[in-house]
């Protein structure tokens, strides 16, 4: 191939006169070679901007050669993520963000990757995207976003430091490509998940509302019962179970002669 002087760049790249005799020794492969030979040779301005783009798309290609052979050694080393936590309401384990952390980041570091966040809010949803980059250069990233987490009696910064947590484990996770000890890696134990336990529909929530409306009725020893922070997130598999215990307490505390 020929540039526009008509010389070779293969030829170019051949330079090995010693330094002494005017030539310049080439000592890597690349563009920014190849302009070190083209300006001992008189390379106009114009050469050396298409010379200077072409090394910073080389650059490029070789960073994200270098991520994916790093990647491969991570996911050969990688160790297992355990389930540090214990979740009261579904009585199930699953991993904290802080462990899940803790345990992969010291070996991307011996990899050369180093996670980061960033946070913002679009019309009440929180978006948060991990980004994965290495030493060379090259990153990639996994965006999620959701809505706040309203669950219980959460003020409005616990609901948004909730859902970031949540969001910060899945995209971590996507990123990295691991999970701990299976698919169901965060609070919920895999319940907001696809495939995972329903909650009650919307006409189910109404029907246990309207019933705990009796002044024989405790909604909080309710709750307790069913295991749940909210009427709403009683699982429709414990529908009938709710229904049952409602009208258990309504026959247990009845006074005496109101049976007909």
């Amino acid at each position: 191939m020929k540039d526009e002087n008509g010389e070779h760049a293969e030829d170019m790249m051949e330079t090995t006169e010693e330094p002494e005799n005017g030539a310049v020794v080439v000592s890597e492969a690349s563009p920014a070679g190849m302009m070190q030979v083209g300006i001992a040779q008189g390379m106009d301005l114009t050469q050396l901007e298409r010379m200077m783009d072409l090394q910073i798309k080389w650059e490029a290609n070789e960073a994200r050669k270098a991520y994916y052979e790093d990647f491969a050694l991570f996911k050969a080393e990688c160790p297992r993520v355990t389930k540090d936590m214990h979740n009261k309401q579904y009585e199930s384990m699953y991993s904290s963000l802080g462990n899940l952390l803790d345990t992969v980041s010291p070996v991307l570091g011996r990899h050369g990757f180093t996670p980061r966040y960033e946070t913002s809010r679009e019309e009440g949803t929180q978006v948060v995207t991990c980004y994965l980059t290495h030493h060379m250069g090259h990153s990639e990233s996994a965006t999620e976003s959701g809505p706040l987490d309203d669950s219980g009696k959460k003020n409005p910064i616990q609901q948004r430091k909730s859902t970031t947590t949540y969001l910060r484990v899945i995209t971590f996770e996507a990123v990295t490509g691991i999970a701990a000890t299976g698919e169901a890696n965060l609070d919920d134990d895999g319940t907001a998940g696809a495939g995972g336990p329903e909650p009650i529909s919307e006409k189910q929530a109404i029907t246990i509302n309207q019933a705990l409306e009796s002044p024989k009725q405790n909604l909080e020893s309710f709750l307790s019962v069913m295991k749940a922070s909210s009427v709403e997130e009683i699982l429709a598999k414990d529908y009938q179970k709710a229904m049952g215990t409602i009208k258990s307490r309504e026959r247990q505390r009845r006074e005496p002669g109101e049976e007909g």
